[in-house]
C-alpha cells in the first residue's frame, strides 16, 4: 500500500469496481495486485487479501498511468 500511496495523482477507488478487476500477481504474504481500466482509460489497482477481501483500492487519470504501472512494476520486483 505504501507503494501506490504515492503515486502522484492517486485517488480512492469505489469498491464495487473491486469485482471487475483482475489478478495479475500474488505477493509473498498471499496478498494479490488486480488492476481493471474503466471505459474512460482510467487505470485503477486494488490489494486484497489472500481470501479475496479488498484492503487497497485506487486510480490514476491518463497523465499518471506511467507513474502506476512504474509502481506496479516496483511491487513485482520487491513483494513477489
Amino acid at each position: 500500500m505504501a507503494i501506490l500511496d504515492v503515486v502522484t495523482g492517486m485517488t480512492a477507488a469505489p469498491r464495487s469496481d473491486f469485482s471487475k478487476s483482475i489478478p495479475i500477481m500474488t505477493l509473498k504474504d498471499g496478498a494479490v495486485v488486480r488492476t481493471w481500466k474503466n471505459l474512460v482509460g482510467y487505470d485503477h489497482v486494488f490489494l486484497s487479501d489472500s481470501e479475496g477481501n479488498i484492503i487497497y483500492g485506487g486510480f490514476v487519470g491518463w497523465i499518471h498511468c506511467k507513474d502506476l504501472q512504474n509502481a506496479i512494476a516496483q511491487i513485482r520486483r520487491e513483494l513477489t
